[in-house]
Parts: C-alpha cells; structure tokens; sequence
C-alpha cells in the first residue's frame, strides 16, 4: 500500500494506492489524523488506485470529514455492499474524477 498526501491549493488529498486492509487503515487513519493538524475543512481522499478493500480500510474514508473526490471498482462495489452511497460513474462505467471544490 501507498500513501500520499497532495495539496490542492490549501486542500490536502490523501492519496492511496494499492491494498487497503486493517492494516492500511490504521495507517491511513494516522495520515488522516496527522493531516487533521494543519485544521482543514475537509479532507479529499482519492481511492482510485485501490486494488483490494476491505470494511477495516475503508472504515477511516468514511469520517464526516472525508470527501471521497475518486475510487476503483473495487472500493464501489464495497460501499454498495455496505449500502453506502456510490459516487457517481461516466458513462462508460469509470469511476469519476471529482476534485473537492
């Protein structure tokens, strides 16, 4: 798994590629939490490069200060499993790329 923490302007977007298990997400809560110290509003995570999920990595994307701005296949079919609401995809069936605004 791989982390990254983008900045948008003042916006940071936690990157996260790779797979996100109960491990992952313990890290990603720490990122998280760390990036929660520079006070922003929200925070964008992009899952787009996630190729395994589970409710235990996915788990710190789902705080109410998380904006999920892209995702895999993999990290939608899971939201939907959990009955969560799915970011919407083109027309093709692509995840789409939303930035947060």
């Amino acid at each position: 798994m791989a982390l990254d923490v983008e900045w948008d302007g003042p916006r940071p977007v936690v990157v996260v590629a790779g797979e996100l298990d109960l491990v992952g997400g313990e890290l990603l809560a720490a990122v998280l939490d760390h990036v929660r110290s520079s006070r922003p509003a929200f925070i964008a995570v992009d899952l787009s490069g996630v190729t395994f999920v589970d409710t235990h990595g996915l788990t710190p994307a789902l705080q109410a200060d998380v904006v999920l701005v892209d995702h895999s296949r993999v990290v939608r079919r899971l939201l939907s499993l959990m009955g969560l609401p799915v970011p919407a995809d083109e027309p093709d069936g692509r995840p789409r790329r939303r930035r947060a605004a």
